[in-house]
């Protein structure tokens, strides 16, 4: 008794066409199915010889579709993906672009000499002020 002719669902041409697209190999993709490599070309030749440029197309609008909606990240990967020359993304258009504020930092100071500082200053703008000067000299 022969088997049955195989039939491929609409399922399994779309699994083809999505590994076609990943680059798997033949080999994998007719054991991924349970298949004959040549049953697999036979049944699949469109899949095989298409599946890449659809999917890469699906995607491609997915992006596009994400990017319309405001999805930011999308919106990079379509200025990226379709080549467009944008100066500073996203600062494009009539805005200036903001300059970062350089800030310094303080510079530290050691125990010792954060103190040494203090008692230098210590009496100003008491009664002890005159009395606790400092007088240029350290003992």
């Amino acid at each position: 008794m022969a088997r049955p002719e195989f039939k491929p669902t609409p399922a399994q041409r779309r699994q083809v066409s999505i590994l076609a697209a990943a680059k798997v190999s033949e080999v994998d993709i007719a054991a991924a199915l349970d298949i004959a490599r040549g049953t697999l070309r036979k049944h699949f030749a469109q899949e095989l010889k298409t599946g890449k440029s659809k999917r890469n197309a699906a995607v491609i609008q997915a992006i596009y579709k994400q990017a319309l909606s405001g999805n930011v990240s999308a919106q990079r990967l379509w200025v990226k993906v379709a080549g467009l020359d944008v100066p500073s993304f996203p600062n494009f258009g009539d805005e200036p672009e903001e300059k970062p504020v350089k800030t310094t930092k303080p510079k530290s100071v050691g125990k010792k000499q954060a103190a040494q500082e203090a008692a230098v200053t210590a009496g100003t703008g008491t009664e002890w002020g005159d009395d606790l000067a400092f007088n240029g000299r350290v003992n």
